[in-house]
């Protein structure tokens, strides 16, 4: 699926449950994460924005870990270990799986940020991939994709589930204007 699908189906499903900002954040920052393994990913050019692919990230996780080595800000040191992990981590790999999920959601509760709307995003990737020809190895370290091939990334009916999901995300927001504008 493309990036602005997953965006909006995450941010769509969360919008159903409730809508907060910090919340729609973290719903967007789920559903855009399990594609941090692809370097050509929405997540990785708009959020990390690290040069050079792999190479880059690699680069960027070892500086960022020297930082967390003189610093001690624990927030550097997940951080520093994702860089240099994403260095060799092939796309549609453990972020793409359940044992992904969980150890995402670890360290979004080891932040202490809400749980809720980073798993809806989370899960909706998941799901919407699970529906490509690619599939997903949802019981990783196990190989096997699973799959139900019903849509083809960047195809007529990825980019239908995309503008369905922006439209209720946007009706579903729009109840909420005059809350969140207060």
């Amino acid at each position: 699926m493309r990036g602005s699908t997953h965006l909006f189906s995450g941010l769509a499903a969360f919008s159903l449950l409730g809508m907060n900002l910090p919340g729609l954040g973290l719903a967007a920052l789920g559903a855009l994460l399990p594609d941090i393994d692809q370097p050509g990913s929405m997540i990785s050019r708009k959020v990390t924005g690290v040069p050079f692919g792999r190479i880059g990230r690699g680069l960027v996780g070892i500086t960022i870990l020297g930082v967390w080595h003189q610093t001690r800000l624990s927030l550097l040191l997940p951080v520093g270990i994702t860089f240099v992990a994403l260095a060799f981590l092939p796309h549609r790999g453990i972020t793409h799986s359940l044992l992904g999920l969980v150890l995402a959601w670890l360290a979004v509760k080891g932040l202490g940020w809400p749980e809720a709307p980073f798993l809806t995003g989370y899960g909706i990737h998941l799901a919407e991939d699970l529906l490509t020809p690619s599939g997903i190895p949802l019981l990783y370290p196990w190989q096997e994709r699973m799959r139900v091939p019903l849509v083809e990334t960047g195809g007529i009916l990825d980019r239908v589930l995309g503008l369905a999901a922006m439209a209720i995300f946007l009706i579903a927001a729009w109840k909420y204007v005059p809350v969140l504008l207060h």
